[in-house]
């Protein structure tokens, strides 16, 4: 599929989506904000297929406290600088929401509109709703916690989410316990020296919190 009709396909979901209230920053995901803190978020993963473009969203929530204090705590050199929006906190494909629904191709032989339309209203009827109701940290908290064992830093996430909770106690008890776990994995002693630097700059923010409390009472 050449590029002058993605560039098209991409166009046409941009704007049913912004129909529902969702903006596209340039090279960005979809949002809609939540609240303050959280944006719902909208990832298109893509499967070319030559003839056609199948699209399979995945449906997320952003939360900025989470994933700007996550990225200030990384000890990456090569990282990219924080970008609202950049990754979802957590996300879900859309069809664990909508089983039923059908896939969403595009091609030359179809108007493309209508298609884009149908995504965007099966986003908002199953995916919005699911955003709202974890809009909250508190609700992702258990998602997080089913994805700790994938790639993408949920054990990060974990930690830095109960610190901003004001759960200093349960944030150190697991900061330490993966530390123990990951220092057991003696094939990747990296990994033990990353989250070893991790955990003592979230720790080093608990005790900041605690002064800052004792001199506020």
């Amino acid at each position: 599929m050449d590029r002058k009709l993605l560039n098209k396909i991409d166009a046409a979901c941009d704007e049913a989506l912004s129909q529902y209230g969702f903006k596209s920053p340039r090279r960005g995901n979809p949002l809609i904000r939540l609240d303050e803190d959280a944006f719902g978020w909208i990832g298109l993963n893509r499967l070319n297929m030559g003839h056609a473009l199948q699209l399979n969203p995945f449906i997320g929530v952003h939360f900025v406290s989470i994933m700007k204090l996550w990225d200030q705590l990384n000890d990456n050199p090569k990282k990219w600088p924080y970008k609202v929006g950049q990754m979802a906190t957590v996300a879900l494909h859309l069809g664990e929401l909508a089983p039923d629904v059908e896939v969403f191709v595009f091609d030359d032989r179809r108007p493309i509109e209508p298609e884009a339309e149908r995504m965007a209203r099966t986003i908002v009827q199953y995916g919005v709703p699911w955003m709202r109701a974890h809009a909250r940290i508190d609700a992702i908290l258990p998602l997080l916690r089913e994805r700790e064992g994938m790639l993408g830093g949920f054990p990060q996430r974990i930690a830095v989410a109960l610190f901003l909770q004001g759960k200093n106690e349960e944030a150190t008890a697991y900061l330490d316990c993966k530390l123990q776990e990951y220092s057991a994995m003696t094939k990747w002693p990296e990994i033990v020296e990353s989250w070893s630097t991790f955990a003592e700059k979230l720790k080093a923010l608990m005790v900041a919190d605690r002064q800052l409390d004792g001199e506020s009472s």
